[in-house]
């Protein structure tokens, strides 16, 4: 899993399956501030997570090759989600590793 970037630390973790989210983003423009919406949930069913984030955004012009977008916003992730990608199995745990 972590291969050529091992970690003796991490000896013993099981390798968490790559999965695939379908999304649905909603954007409500009112100027000059944009509104965003997000949905996620797991579609190959491996964590059963879901994901929901609300955002504001703003932007200010970069001269003339861009701009530069300056948001603040609130993330949610279901329990699963949190388990499956952060959390530490029962069959992972050892007496070797340092308890917080």
């Amino acid at each position: 899993m972590f291969g050529m970037y091992s970690i003796k630390f991490l000896e013993g973790m099981e390798e968490r399956s790559p999965s695939m989210d379908a999304d649905v983003e909603i954007v409500c423009s009112a100027r000059p501030i944009v509104f965003r919406a997000d949905f996620l949930t797991d579609t190959l069913c491996k964590s059963n997570g879901r994901e929901f984030a609300l955002q504001a955004l703003a932007g200010a012009r970069l001269w003339k090759r861009g701009i530069v977008l300056f948001g603040i916003g609130s993330r949610w992730l279901s329990q699963n989600r949190v388990d499956y990608y952060y959390g530490v199995r029962n069959s992972e745990t050892a007496q070797s590793r340092i308890r917080i």
